[in-house]
């Protein structure tokens, strides 16, 4: 009897000690994990252009067969909009986007671009929200991640008639079209 209850307590404290060692290890895991996931979004936010800063250049593909340059809308505000369909605080924005157009498209251009993707489905996005602005397609995702890297989609850049960044917006939700218009008619007005 006195074996079985020795035996029994050593399977005990071997029990206990695997599962400290599991508790002990899940902690540090995700210690690091967070760590990791903080630093990289600190990484990817000092690399964020800066209000003040000239917005690269770049040259895309159009979805109307058009190519959009961005210097080619120099002398007139622009409102660069990243997204992709498959977000849904993308496609919550969408309408917002397509109203501004509609309403200042005489005084600002609207270029979107959209990050990677099928094309079809990206089409069909255009189509199901009846788009009539520029949208461009960043097939490698080079612009994003090198040109105007973010943390996120929706990002929006508000870019002045000299091509100077004045604003950056991540993800507005109900408040995108207030937001953006503010935005866009305080540059206008310069």
């Amino acid at each position: 009897m006195k074996r079985d209850w020795k035996h029994t307590r050593y399977r005990a404290a071997l029990v206990l000690g695997v599962l400290a060692v599991f508790v002990v290890t899940y902690f540090v895991l995700s210690a690091v994990v967070r760590y990791a996931e903080d630093s990289m979004k600190e990484g990817i936010a000092r690399m964020e252009r800066r209000v003040g800063e000239e917005a690269p250049d770049f040259s895309l593909r159009t979805f109307d067969d058009d190519v959009l340059t961005l210097s080619e809308h120099r002398g007139k505000p622009v409102l660069l909009y990243f997204w992709a369909y498959w977000s849904a605080e993308c496609t919550e924005e969408l309408p917002a986007i397509q109203r501004l157009h509609d309403e200042l498209s005489d005084s600002i251009t609207i270029a979107s671009v959209h990050y990677r993707e099928e094309e079809s489905l990206i089409r069909e996005c255009i189509t199901d929200y009846g788009l009539t602005f520029s949208v461009a397609h960043d097939v490698r995702g080079g612009l994003m991640s090198e040109s105007y890297p973010s943390t996120s989609v929706p990002y929006a850049v508000v870019v002045d008639a000299n091509g100077i960044i004045t604003h950056t917006y991540h993800t507005l939700g109900a408040e995108a079209y207030n937001t953006l218009r503010a935005a866009l008619l305080e540059v206008t007005a310069q």
